[in-house]
């Protein structure tokens, strides 16, 4: 589990204010439309690949640390074909996201997990499907995971 700095969900959560939709839309549409004119059903792999660039850089010169820090494309690899799989490495999938939202989480309630916990997250939110785990799963590892959260605060207390 990665450990961002103490406040690094503070630092997300609170750039969310400054997301303006139709600023970003006005940004793309002035961007492309003299480059991709209506009617247009296929780009060369080189238009491509130089306006895929310019709007990765665009966006994260525009958009706050709720984009830039979070490590997280825009795109689904699903919806949008294989150039948004390079952009977004296909990390639509669960387990991707899991780690990095208990980072979050443990930020947001001013907790660092120790050993014990780390080492538990690591086992039981490993990846083992491409499907997310049933609820049952889920509630029994947090709960596990939890306790030794606790533990370890216990722990850290009584040293």
């Amino acid at each position: 589990m990665s450990q961002p700095a103490l406040g690094h969900w503070l630092l997300i959560r609170d750039s969310l204010e400054g997301y303006d939709p139709e600023k970003l839309i006005r940004m793309l549409r002035e961007y492309l439309a003299p480059r991709v004119p209506p009617g247009t059903r296929k780009l060369t792999d080189e238009q491509h690949d130089t306006m895929a660039k310019h709007l990765q850089r665009m966006l994260h010169q525009n958009l706050g640390p709720w984009y830039t820090e979070t490590g997280l494309s825009l795109g689904n690899e699903s919806f949008g074909g294989y150039f948004t799989m390079d952009a977004t490495g296909c990390e639509e999938a669960w387990y991707t996201f899991a780690d990095e939202a208990l980072s979050w989480m443990f930020d947001a309630i001013e907790l660092r997990p120790g050993y014990q916990a780390g080492k538990l997250m690591r086992k039981l939110f490993a990846f083992e499907s491409w499907h997310s785990p049933s609820e049952w799963e889920l509630r029994a590892s947090s709960e596990k995971v939890a306790a030794a959260v606790v533990e370890d605060e216990g722990r850290r207390h009584t040293h």
